[in-house]
């Protein structure tokens, strides 16, 4: 029987999607800028993370564009797979940015600092490695959209498994970022910081985790696909 074509016909609904997600990173990014330096008159080392992470994932939306508006699925599942590590890196790096930020508010908790900056380190390498298997799944990368190639692939199941273990770590990270407030809500009083920025990041990290949770349940479905469809792409999109 021959394989179902690939749904391709929502493609101006992903790129409208694309491009809304990319001018809100852009917008909050250029504000938070701009209340920084009036506030403490420069920049600190979590509003740097955070504009290279905005920076990286506007390059993964140029290929989530063009993922979305391929003419074939081949060509879509090409950018895709590209595109997937760059997402990975711009969504470690902000979440490092909250952790630089919530270091700055601690300078007298060590305790707290050094818990930040070990996880720091095991983001970093975590996501490093999903960001690797994704480019080595197949040698050469080609074949991954390109079955013609000569070369080899992994067993597509090991895929799928590390698209969980990313999205439960994902979830991990989300929801640690949004009770850490709680745990350090007594050190910021003391210290005399406002506790509504801690607050604003709680909520949000909350809601960025219940997206990983919808985007790690969206893998099952792709679990047998060989093509790429709508519902790859929710996939991928909800590892952001």
């Amino acid at each position: 029987m021959a394989e179902p074509a690939a749904d391709l016909s929502q493609g101006p609904v992903l790129l409208s999607f694309s491009l809304a997600t990319a001018s809100f990173a852009l917008a909050t990014t250029v504000v938070r800028f701009y209340v920084r330096r009036g506030i403490h008159g420069g920049f600190g080392v979590d509003d740097y993370t955070s504009g290279v992470a905005t920076v990286i994932a506007l390059i993964a939306t140029i290929f989530g564009i063009l993922e979305g508006t391929a003419p074939e699925g081949s060509r879509a599942l090409q950018f895709n797979v590209i595109g997937q590590p760059w997402y990975l890196v711009s969504v470690t790096l902000s979440k490092i940015s909250i952790c630089f930020f919530f270091m700055d508010l601690l300078r007298r908790a060590r305790q707290w600092r050094v818990l930040l900056a070990g996880l720091i380190v095991l983001m970093a390498a975590i996501n490093l490695a999903f960001a690797l298997v994704v480019y080595l799944q197949c040698q050469p990368l080609e074949k991954a959209w390109n079955p013609s190639v000569a070369g080899s692939c992994s067993d597509p199941k090991i895929q799928v498994n590390f698209g969980y273990a990313q999205g439960a770590f994902s979830v991990f990270s989300w929801v640690f970022l949004a009770l850490f407030p709680m745990l350090i809500i007594r050190d910021i009083a003391r210290g005399g910081e406002p506790a509504w920025p801690l607050y604003t990041t709680a909520a949000l990290s909350f809601v960025s985790g219940i997206f990983v949770i919808v985007r790690t349940a969206q893998t099952s479905q792709t679990t047998g696909a060989t093509l790429y469809t709508i519902h790859f792409f929710y996939a991928s999109l909800m590892a952001k």
